[in-house]
């Protein structure tokens, strides 16, 4: 029995200890958080002002909302949305900091493009782009946030104030014609035999969009990661979608046109 409760006080005190490390993001009572990762935390009825992140690259869609004025002539003020794409580490706390105006007038004008910041409560870097989706008037219960992000990501990356570039919402991927005749186990061991120091550097590459993107979501990957790209570009048989990473270049391969493909493909493989 002894042995039993020292079991269970040890397992307690990591599952306590996993929860203080998790990561967190949250904003103040005049803004809230409308999705995380493309699941909705918010709704009509309910709003959210703070969530719990594994460490990694997540976006989020925020807006700033408030009820200005006096008991007398108050209005709730409300902006489009802000999609913020993140980086943060495993035990990091963000918050998002706002203004808060105090008038009709002056909410009226901070709604139309809101300022803000995003940091670490600690005071640690934080690794951030942002845009804002225009505010359209009208009763928005049935906007489609996620397509409108799809769609501005894939047609407007240059206006993104980012560092660095930038991501979006991941449809089906389309498949990867192959760049060399492989079997998938040898291309496994070539990759993982191949060290990535001595592998050729590749001269120049597209200044596309799409170009930009998959190499940024490229360089992001885990080393696993990394290795089913790779993979995926010498055999052509596309990996189920694991991780923002690999979404988001799966998402950009398919806007890319054939030309970029291939030099993705081979830029991909001398990595």
């Amino acid at each position: 029995m002894h042995l039993f409760t020292k079991a269970m006080t040890a397992a307690v005190a990591a599952l306590a200890s996993a929860q203080l490390a998790a990561a967190s993001f949250s904003v103040p009572t005049n803004f809230e958080l409308l999705y995380v990762d493309k699941e909705k935390v918010s709704s009509f009825f309910t709003s959210k002002s703070k969530v719990d992140l594994d460490g990694g690259v997540h976006q989020v869609v925020v807006r700033y909302r408030d009820t200005v004025g006096g008991s007398d002539n108050s209005e709730v003020i409300s902006s489009g949305p802000i999609v913020i794409n993140l980086e943060l580490s495993a035990d990091q706390d963000i918050v998002l900091k706002g203004d808060s105006p105090r008038t009709v007038r002056k909410a009226e004008e901070y709604a139309k493009k809101p300022r803000f910041s995003v940091s670490d409560k600690r005071g640690g870097q934080v690794r951030h782009e942002y845009y804002h989706l225009p505010l359209k008037p009208g009763f928005q219960l049935n906007r489609d946030y996620l397509e409108e992000i799809a769609a501005y990501e894939s047609q407007n990356a240059s206006q993104i104030i980012a560092t660095p570039a930038g991501a979006a919402a991941a449809p089906k991927p389309k498949a990867i014609q192959p760049a060399a005749a492989a079997t998938t186990a040898a291309a496994t061991t070539a990759v993982a035999a191949a060290p990535a120091a001595s592998a050729p550097a590749v001269t120049s590459t597209s200044n596309t969009t799409e170009m930009e993107m998959l190499t940024f979501w490229f360089n992001k990957a885990s080393v696993e990661t990394r290795k089913q790209i790779q993979v995926w570009a010498i055999t052509g048989e596309a990996p189920e979608a694991a991780g923002t990473e690999m979404e988001m270049l799966q998402f950009w391969y398919g806007k890319a046109d054939e030309a970029t493909r291939k030099q993705f493909q081979v830029w991909a493989i001398q990595q």
